[in-house]
């Protein structure tokens, strides 16, 4: 059956009588000088006038052009094809439930999976694959964080991290690297590979107790194996974005490796065994729980005067514990004696075009 319409070409502005045929995927528009076929899945039928009862069609397609036809001709012609418009009248209640149900059922069910292949997937992850995760992720962290090259700064570096290695007896290897960036920051790297920005040298330079303790905190990340889990959830995630949110950039968060392991966050309970960890490595070299809670104390202070702060992996997010807690059941375990903590000044030379990033 033929239902006659007005066309409303967008592009012209014109308006041609026309002639509508429908299958049950297509809506085929004949006028005088052409022929257009729109699918019925990409069609939308707007709110009829009230004064002459004209329905409006538009294509998602051909979204500038306009289909009029009389509403009881669009009825008849919808009811003889079978045809349903994706129009809101069509989506329940009922079904927005049900499908959004399965959605999370098979959210669920994917998570567990990698959850349940976690231990398969960790021993995947040899020493070997890790460092050279690590090589790439820190040669995409030079490409927009420059590092800052000077002995002086290596040497006073190297004096602070060899102990908390040698005393703790790791067998880990561990480099520490500065880069240019005025953000406070610190984060770990697969196989040993510690970050510290110049932003933190800044503020931490001035004692040697909280360079000691950040790094006594990272290198606790790195033994308690704490990599592994958060990239597998990281995986995990993007896996459940692309099916939830239609993305489909996956592949290129798994190999962007800085956005996968330098904005990764770690748990709750991650955090809180790192502080714990980075506490024990600094008593075998005769500090106490004290230098790290003065780490906390000094994050908090750089929290309120850096509001977009992305300290990692001390940050205080809202996955993580707030860091008065962290401070908090730190103080908890502090069984010595509350002598007045003294900061220790380190001389930590950086050249002249590092200083001008600080």
């Amino acid at each position: 059956m033929t239902f006659l319409a007005t066309f409303l070409d967008g592009i012209s502005s014109q308006r041609q009588d026309a002639s509508i045929t429908a299958t049950d995927k297509h809506i085929l528009i004949k006028t005088v000088d052409k022929e257009i076929l729109w699918r019925w899945e990409n069609c939308q039928k707007a709110s009829p006038f009230n004064q002459n009862k004209m329905v409006t069609i538009i294509c998602a397609h051909d979204a500038e052009a306009r289909l009029i036809m009389n509403q009881e001709d669009y009825q008849s012609l919808a009811s003889q094809y079978d045809a349903v418009l994706t129009h809101s009248e069509h989506f329940t209640v009922e079904t927005a439930l049900f499908y959004t149900g399965i959605l999370i059922a098979c959210c669920i069910i994917i998570y567990s999976g990698f959850q349940l292949a976690k231990p398969s997937i960790k021993q995947m992850m040899t020493p070997e694959v890790l460092e050279n995760m690590g090589q790439t992720a820190l040669q995409q962290v030079n490409a927009f964080m420059p590092e800052c090259k000077s002995k002086k700064a290596d040497q006073a570096l190297k004096q602070l991290i060899d102990p908390l290695i040698k005393k703790n007896h790791l067998k880990q290897n561990f480099s520490v690297h500065v880069m240019r960036s005025k953000m406070p920051n610190a984060f770990a790297l697969p196989g040993g590979h510690i970050i510290l920005t110049t932003g933190l040298l800044k503020h931490f330079k001035a004692d040697q107790h909280l360079l000691q303790a950040t790094l006594a905190h990272e290198i606790s990340h790195v033994t308690l194996d704490h990599h592994r889990d958060a990239l597998i959830n990281n995986y995990a995630f993007s896996v459940l974005s692309f099916l939830v949110f239609g993305h489909h950039d996956v592949s290129a968060k798994v190999g962007n490796l800085v956005a996968t392991v330098a904005n990764m966050h770690y748990s709750r309970e991650a955090e809180l065994q790192a502080d714990q960890q980075g506490v024990q490595y600094l008593k075998a070299i005769g500090r106490t729980e004290e230098d790290m809670i003065q780490v906390l104390l000094k994050l908090q202070s750089l929290e309120k005067s850096h509001p977009f702060m992305r300290f990692k992996p001390l940050e205080s997010l809202s996955s993580h514990p707030e860091t008065m807690q962290r401070i908090q059941v730190l103080q908890s375990k502090n069984t010595t004696s509350k002598k007045a903590y003294k900061p220790v000044p380190i001389a930590i030379l950086l050249p002249k075009k590092a200083n001008a990033c600080l």
